[in-house]
C-alpha cells in the first residue's frame, strides 16, 4: 500500500486571464486568484489486483461557461476516483479488465466526468511455428463510459466549455493482432470494428464524432535492442 498527498497552487489558464481577439465577444482581460488543489491518495497492489483511492478538493476552479466565458467557480470542487485492475489467465488467454467509478460530491455543474469506465481486453498469446520464431498476442478490447453532458469544444479558443444540450457515451470495440519476430514487430489493428451495425452515435466531443471504422497496420524493425 502507498499514500500520496499532492499540494498544488498555479495560475489558471492563461486564456481565461488574457483574450484578444477581432470578435468582440472574446476580448477579456481577467485577474484570477490561483487553483489550488488537494490530492489525498492510496494505492493498493495484491496478487488478488491492484487499486487506487483518490480524494481531489479544488478551490478556485476555472472554466469556460456555455457562452464560452472564463469563469471561477465560487464554492469547493469535492471528487472521488475509485479504479481497479484485474488480469485472469488461463493457459494461453487472458482477461485484462479496468473499472474506474468517479462521484463529483460538490461542484457537479461545473466539474463533468462519467460516472464509470471499463476497459476490458480479452486476449490470446502464443509461440507459432516450428522452433517458437513468432510471438503472436491476438485479442478485442471492449471500452465503455456513461453517459454525461461532456464539455463542448470551441475551435476559436482551442478550449472546451460547458454544454448542457447532449450527452455521450457510447461502447467500442477494437480488435488487434500483435506479432514478434526477433527484432521485428508487425501489427494490425481496427478500431471501433462494430460501428458499421451499430448506431451512430459516437463522439469523442459534442458534434465531434469519434473515428469510424479503421484498420492501421505497421512494421517496426529494430535495428538494435
Amino acid at each position: 500500500m502507498k499514500g500520496t498527498l499532492l499540494l498544488s497552487s498555479k495560475s489558471p489558464n492563461f486564456n481565461t486571464l488574457l483574450h484578444q481577439s477581432e470578435y468582440d465577444a472574446y476580448n477579456w482581460q481577467n485577474d484570477f486568484s490561483n487553483v489550488n488543489t488537494r490530492d489525498l491518495g492510496f494505492d493498493f497492489a495484491s496478487k488478488w489486483g491492484n487499486a487506487s483511492l483518490n480524494f481531489t478538493n479544488i478551490d478556485n476552479y476555472t472554466y469556460f461557461d456555455e457562452d464560452s466565458k472564463p469563469q471561477q467557480f465560487a464554492n469547493q470542487i469535492t471528487y472521488l476516483k475509485v479504479k481497479a485492475n484485474r488480469e485472469f489467465k488461463l493457459g494461453k488467454f487472458a482477461l485484462d479488465n479496468t473499472l474506474m467509478y468517479q462521484n463529483v460530491t460538490s461542484g457537479s455543474s461545473v466539474f463533468r466526468v462519467p460516472e464509470f469506465v471499463t476497459r476490458n481486453t480479452f486476449y490470446y498469446t502464443d509461440y507459432w511455428f516450428k522452433g517458437k520464431p513468432m510471438l503472436v498476442n491476438i485479442g478485442i478490447t471492449f471500452k465503455y463510459f456513461t453517459k454525461y453532458n461532456a464539455n463542448a469544444y470551441n475551435p476559436l479558443l482551442a478550449e472546451f466549455r460547458l454544454q448542457n444540450e447532449e450527452q455521450i457515451g457510447f461502447p467500442t470495440f477494437d480488435v488487434f493482432f500483435n506479432a514478434q519476430v526477433r527484432r521485428t514487430r508487425l501489427y494490425l489493428k481496427v478500431d471501433n470494428a462494430t460501428s458499421s451495425f451499430t448506431d451512430k452515435n459516437y463522439f469523442s466531443a459534442p458534434n465531434y464524432p469519434y473515428r469510424d471504422f479503421t484498420v492501421r497496420f505497421g512494421l517496426v524493425w529494430n535495428w538494435f535492442i
